[in-house]
């Protein structure tokens, strides 16, 4: 059978070909290197100075549960948790409504982690990009990618997209907690494993 998750970063890519494509890739296309990653604080920073507004969503379902509560999870080795996803697909996320947004992550503790995204609109009409495999990803076109941090944070860094299917998938990254990463599970698009990995995204190497 095959696996429904993988906490190892380059399953994640495989996984990507078959859930959503991630903003990992945005960054790959866009030969973004670690010191511009390291300016989306700032970008975010300026656009609040500038008086714009974030919208504020609800994605998620105020009813996280452990992956060891999940019986297709609970063997994993992996920190996780899944969240129930709402139905995202009546949010019009290239009006400018949506050019920047806020959404919130619900914990096992009845915290929540807040994560502010800028859309970034570039086009990859006439992009080929394959996976680790070498099978071509053509689903480019069909969603919206946003590159932001966790609120309050300016270490962090986020890329989150959203498909055309109503599907989320991306990460947040600190240099204290590592990556977290947003999985589909495969058999429920509606469900969605928030995992941590414990190797740090590359752009808090020192140069």
């Amino acid at each position: 059978m095959t696996p429904m998750i993988s906490y190892k970063f380059a399953h994640f890519l495989a996984l990507i070909a078959i859930t959503a494509i991630t903003a990992i890739i945005i960054f790959s296309l866009t030969k973004v290197d670690r010191q511009e990653l390291k300016r989306i604080p700032q970008m975010i920073q300026d656009t609040k100075s500038q008086g714009k507004e974030f919208a504020k969503l609800y994605l998620f379902e105020d009813n996280p549960v452990r992956h060891t509560d999940i019986e297709s999870l609970k063997d994993k080795s992996i920190d996780g948790i899944v969240l129930s996803l709402k139905n995202i697909l009546h949010i019009d996320f290239d009006s400018p409504e949506y050019k920047y947004l806020e959404f919130r992550v619900p914990q096992i503790d009845s915290t929540y982690i807040d994560i502010e995204l800028i859309r970034n609109d570039i086009s990859f009409a006439n992009t080929i990009i394959k996976n680790q495999d070498g099978e071509m990803l053509d689903d480019l076109t069909k969603g919206f990618y946003y590159r932001g941090i966790i609120k309050g944070d300016k270490d962090s860094l986020a890329a989150i997209s959203f498909s055309s299917k109503g599907e989320i998938s991306g990460f947040v990254s600190t240099p204290s907690e590592g990556d977290k990463y947003f999985s589909v599970l495969e058999e429920d698009i509606k469900k969605v494993l928030f995992y941590k990995d414990f190797a740090p995204f590359p752009v808090y190497d020192s140069d």
